[in-house]
């Protein structure tokens, strides 16, 4: 199963994500939604907006059926990991700015938090 890992030390310390770093690590999303506007370009957005309103994410996991069955999945599934993660709307609006055409659920656990 692929899962997408976006780490800051993939940005090299840097706080703010890239467009091109994202889309390498967010190639494995193929399938387009119905509109034809592609799903890749618009999780790259929600995952910038994620990283700017939380700086201190250490990784952002895509897992679920978007990652084994891409072209039937009608969600997107986000695992945020924080070392200070912040109060839970935050993130929602966020993905709420970013504009998805398709439905992203966030998790959001603190670094070093056992999930259940």
């Amino acid at each position: 199963m692929n899962i997408c890992f976006i780490t800051s030390e993939t940005f090299r310390g840097k706080r703010e994500a890239t467009s091109a770093n994202l889309s390498v690590l967010l190639g494995i999303i193929k399938a387009e939604v119905d509109s034809g506007v592609d799903r890749e370009k618009l999780l790259n957005v929600v995952c910038e907006k994620l990283l700017k309103c939380d700086p201190d994410i250490v990784e952002i996991i895509q897992f679920g059926s978007s990652v084994y069955a891409p072209d039937l999945s009608r969600d997107v599934d986000l695992l945020v990991i924080s070392s200070d993660p912040k109060d839970y709307d935050v993130y929602l609006d966020a993905v709420d700015e970013a504009n998805p055409l398709f439905n992203v659920d966030v998790v959001v656990v603190k670094l070093g938090q056992e999930l259940a």
